[in-house]
């Protein structure tokens, strides 16, 4: 037995908290990605710096949400308020690391990570500024390539005899992941241009339909087409309480209909929610087409 199992029985909460502490770092990254992106800044170069004074940080406000806390919400030099976003994204990203640690096999959690990391980063600038950089969606989606051919388990496919890597696996998990990625992104699409027909006026953002290609090569097609119905439920309720909080508050125009509402932040929500209920919706699925052949 290895020192890491030992510490697995014995102290469990071990692995939990690293984990978390690590989402929170990436976290941190992530409003590098937030802030930078949509200003076609780098993200590498220069280091972090406060954006409202362009002074760069110092070590202590860099700590992920405890540099908050201690800084009391402002900057040091700038002494404006610091956006509840970074904390908000920091304490998200450890979060859903956290939950998907525990849920499932670690190197499929790890894969999934990366994939919800992305889909942080695209909600929080979709949601802002109405993009969704190519760098995470056509990036996501070769990325979600590669790591369907190294772990196929990710697309749910066996792998070989005790477990090991075999070639033929990776190559059908590689064809899934190809699959959910064209039809995912082939279906949105239509609905693009068909909405754009009815409505005489752009339906949906390009950027949608990457997003839905990046989806498709993590969860396959299943989980775009649960992804693009989910999310069209969930976008419908997003507006709808957006529309209520908005009249409640008085600064409301009255005007439900028409209103722009970014398509990605519901994507992802909705693909993320699939990864529980895949066992459920395939289940189904199956019974579903066992009737139609009986």
């Amino acid at each position: 037995m290895s020192s890491w199992d030992l510490v697995s029985i014995y102290c469990p909460w071990v692995s939990p908290t690293a984990v978390f502490i690590i989402g929170a770092c990436i976290g941190s990254f992530l409003n590098v990605c937030i802030y930078r992106m949509p200003r076609g800044l780098s993200v590498v170069f220069p280091p972090s710096f406060c954006p409202k004074s362009n002074t760069p940080l110092k070590w202590f406000e860099n700590i992920p949400v405890l540099s908050f806390v201690f800084l009391r919400g402002r900057g040091r030099v700038s002494h404006e308020p610091i956006g509840w976003q970074y904390p908000a994204v920091e304490l998200l990203t450890a979060g859903v690391f956290g939950l998907l640690w525990m849920n499932f096999p670690h190197p499929v959690a790890i894969a999934y990570m990366i994939m919800s990391a992305m889909f942080i980063a695209g909600t929080f600038i979709d949601w802002q500024f109405k993009i969704i950089p190519d760098s995470l969606t056509i990036g996501g989606a070769l990325l979600g390539l590669v790591i369907s051919f190294i772990l196929p388990a990710l697309q749910g496919i066996p792998s070989g005899t005790g477990g090991s890597w075999s070639l033929a696996a990776a190559l059908v998990s590689l064809g899934a992941a190809l699959q959910g990625m064209l039809l995912g992104s082939a279906i949105i699409l239509w609905m693009a241009i068909l909405g754009e027909m009815a409505f005489r006026r752009e339906a949906m953002g390009f950027g949608d339909v990457k997003l839905l290609g990046m989806i498709g090569a993590f969860v396959g097609w299943q989980g775009t087409v649960f992804a693009i119905f989910a999310g069209a439920f969930i976008g419908v309720f997003a507006a709808g309480a957006t529309f209520m909080a908005e009249q409640l508050s008085g600064r409301g125009n009255n005007k439900f209909f028409g209103r722009e509402i970014p398509f990605g932040p519901m994507l992802c929500t909705a693909a993320f929610a699939y990864l529980w209920l895949k066992p459920i919706i395939l289940d189904h699925w199956d019974l579903f087409v066992r009737t139609l052949h009986a």
